[in-house]
């Protein structure tokens, strides 16, 4: 199914991934065993087509020092691993440090309770989870994501998959290190 997928779509185009429930949701001791490496087998069909991979981490589960770092050391090299942690205590210096030293991204998640951090990460990733956008919103975001490609770095932001979100997403879309896109 990945091989079809790649095949249909035109050169340049990057497919962003979400991990597995199996991954992200799972008890200390069996995601300190390797289920992120059966989850990157599965996966491996993408190659070069790999865009960002988001590890969105649930509410319930608070930041434990000695689950972090063992699980940013079993990511495949030259994954764009971005993380949304939804439960406040992950929203720390450290975790964040830990995340940009090993080329990640802190996923913030615009229009939710608890966002996160916002622009942490060796590239950005956002989730736009408003319903609607205003254009003087979408212009501020614009300006933001701009800023941050100036920087050096890339910027994958994705809209909601309802209503009008294909639009706000070719409106913040101004640069080729801007990838803005709907979520399906």
């Amino acid at each position: 199914m990945i091989a079809a997928w790649v095949a249909a779509v035109p050169p340049g185009f990057r497919f962003a991934v979400k991990a597995s429930r199996w991954v992200t949701h799972a008890s200390k001791e069996r995601m300190m065993r390797n289920d992120v490496g059966r989850f990157a087998e599965r996966i491996e069909g993408f190659g070069e087509r790999l865009g960002p991979v988001l590890f969105q981490f649930p509410a319930t589960h608070e930041y434990q020092q000695d689950r972090l770092e063992p699980f940013l050391e079993r990511l495949p090299s030259g994954w764009k691993a971005a993380f949304q942690f939804r439960h406040p205590s992950w929203h720390v210096e450290l975790v964040s440090r830990l995340i940009e030293s090993a080329g990640g991204a802190v996923c913030h998640a615009d229009g939710e309770e608890d966002p996160g951090p916002i622009g942490r990460g060796a590239f950005l990733y956002f989730r736009m989870r408003r319903q609607t956008y205003t254009r003087t919103a979408l212009d501020a975001w614009s300006s933001r994501f701009e800023a941050y490609a100036r920087d050096g770095r890339d910027v994958f932001a994705y809209f909601k998959h309802e209503g009008r979100a294909p639009g706000f997403a070719l409106r913040v879309q101004t640069s080729d290190r801007i990838q803005a896109a709907t979520a399906l």
